[in-house]
């Protein structure tokens, strides 16, 4: 898929991904226009431009993987840091106060529990506490009436990264299938009987033995002869 100018940084992304989103976005769009142009190519046989796009696909798949991999970097990183904050807050109630307090709370219906955490952030952290059997309600259900009726920064800073880990997986897909389609126009039987044009190069001077060993026993090996020496 081409990105349009208003999708290269994402949709809904953050600060924190937006370049890295751009640049392995016209990466991909690179790479279309790329393989799009190589097939209009009437100047050479399908089988010249195997090694082309056999080419395009490893540049697309690994100059595009630096960026894909900073981003996750990227939302691990923030992912422990809301961690710790988390952490942090439920470390900040013993379970003998949140037992005491959500015993006052016994006799309302869920309703009335769930007005009532909103109303106190220390009900709220109560409930986050205490066991789901005790609560009526699940850890991650609680945490997250805690989180949202009470912590509006972390709230802002998981919704953000709820939106960008969503960029995250569509870049990273959008990668890989770009990748898989310059892949079907490869001719794997042209790649198979190629001839390798790097034989043709001049090889740098043998520094070490080893090195004069390993070049001795590929032109023996080239000539069907047995290695004289070990490599």
């Amino acid at each position: 898929m081409n990105y349009t100018s208003n999708m290269l940084k994402g949709f809904g992304t953050s600060s924190h991904i937006q370049n890295m989103h751009y640049r392995a976005a016209l990466k991909v769009n690179d790479a279309i226009e790329t393989h799009k142009a190589l097939l209009a190519d009437r100047t050479r046989t399908k089988s010249e431009k195997a090694p082309m796009l056999a080419k395009l696909q490893k540049k697309l798949e690994a100059e595009a993987q630096r960026d894909i991999q900073n981003i996750l970097n990227n939302l691990n990183a923030r992912a422990d840091e809301l961690d710790k904050k988390e952490a942090e807050i439920l470390s900040s109630m013993s379970m003998t106060d949140a037992l005491s307090l959500t015993a006052a709370m016994k006799g309302m219906d869920a309703g009335e529990m769930i007005a009532a955490t909103r109303e106190s952030k220390e009900l709220a952290l109560a409930m986050a506490i205490v066991p789901s059997a005790l609560s009526g309600f699940s850890k991650d259900q609680a945490f997250k009436t805690l989180i949202d009726a009470h912590y509006p920064d972390i709230k802002a800073a998981t919704d953000e990264m709820a939106s960008d880990f969503r960029a995250y997986e569509s870049l990273r897909n959008n990668v890989e299938n770009t990748t898989r389609e310059i892949g079907y126009d490869v001719d794997l039987k042209a790649l198979e009987s190629r001839f390798d044009e790097n034989k043709l190069e001049v090889s740098p001077a043998p520094k070490t033995m080893a090195e004069q060993n390993a070049e001795l026993a590929r032109l023996e090996r080239s000539s069907g002869i047995e290695p004289s020496v070990s490599e």
